[in-house]
């Protein structure tokens, strides 16, 4: 499994259905970008939260 597969896998079970569009972002984005998300998952209160 793929970093962006981990942060979208975290997402859905943290905070349900993702739209097609936040899948495709991350699906978009490099790998720094993704470490990065993939800690902000463990504290966001919500999706928003995760992309600021």
């Amino acid at each position: 499994m793929g970093r962006a597969e981990t942060v979208l896998e975290q997402l859905t079970l943290k905070f349900g259905r993702l739209t097609a569009a936040t899948t495709a972002t991350v699906q978009g984005a490099d790998s720094a970008q993704l470490r990065i998300w993939a800690a902000r998952v463990l504290t966001a209160g919500n999706l928003d939260e995760v992309f600021e």
